[in-house]
């Protein structure tokens, strides 16, 4: 073999594990980032506590109230 199919040979065995190292490395990523991300709890409509929840709920009551949907 000559020269250069040895070298060509070894740079293509290089690539081939480069790809499959970032392949795997971004899968793990991904299912190991996924449980990091904390869920926050909302109300129904969406606000984080439930004084905010509150209020929507009487200005929507107040709307309701007076007609004006």
């Amino acid at each position: 073999m000559s020269t250069w199919k040895i070298t060509k040979a070894i740079m293509l065995a290089q690539l081939m594990w480069l790809t499959l190292v970032g392949v795997i490395t971004m899968v793990v990523a991904l299912f190991a980032t996924k449980d990091k991300v904390p869920s926050k709890k909302m109300t129904k409509d969406g606000f984080h506590t439930p004084e905010m929840q509150s209020i929507y709920d009487r200005y929507v009551n107040k709307e309701m109230k007076y007609g004006q949907s």
